[in-house]
């Protein structure tokens, strides 16, 4: 005989982080307008107990955001969340337990067994899947906090320009490297 729940097990450390999640979602819900989604649910494969969370955010109120050519409306953050923890709110604040734990969708999927957004395209699906951790600040910022001497990077206008900045800087170094190497031996 074998009985298959979704009950797991949730430490008292958890329990005030899970808290905390569940106070800023109802912040959420009060302050936005058009579509909030919420999905809770346990990870099957995972070798500890753990929980998933999606939240998603249709921005458009006219539109339906699962729609293929409203994606781009459409605000989703996603977690895998430990629920056994050995540490608590002193250790570990917050924002960097939540940020430690963020996932993409595609992570989510895989731990749950279960797929989201499936009345997408195919071609708009990936899109979706491609967004890293880094697209969205839903219920977290998952960019760290950045001493005062170094906001300059922090406060781009654009946090992706300052990272297409930074790879192309790197390029250029690494160009110049090689160049500089080149010229060396040859």
């Amino acid at each position: 005989m074998s009985v298959e729940t979704n009950v797991i097990e949730i430490s008292a450390a958890f329990e005030m982080y899970w808290m905390d999640f569940g106070k800023r979602i109802s912040e959420l819900a009060a302050k936005v307008s058009g579509q909030l989604n919420v999905v809770v649910g346990p990870v099957r494969n995972s070798p500890s107990p753990a929980i998933f969370l999606v939240v998603s955010h249709c921005h458009s109120q006219e539109s339906d955001c699962f729609n293929d050519d409203k994606l781009i409306d459409l605000d989703v953050q996603s977690f895998l969340l430990p629920t056994h923890l050995h540490y608590n709110e002193n250790c570990l604040s917050m924002e960097l337990f939540a940020r430690s734990n963020l996932a993409t969708v595609r992570d989510v999927e895989k731990a749950s067994g279960l797929i989201f957004f499936p009345s997408l395209s195919r071609e708009a699906k990936l899109r979706l899947l491609a967004r890293t951790v880094l697209a969205s600040d839903l219920l977290v910022d998952p960019l760290p906090e950045i001493p005062d001497d170094q906001q300059h990077f922090h406060n781009s206008a654009n946090h992706l320009d300052t990272l297409v900045e930074f790879v192309l800087l790197w390029k250029l170094l690494l160009l110049a490297a090689v160049v500089k190497f080149f010229h060396e031996f040859v």
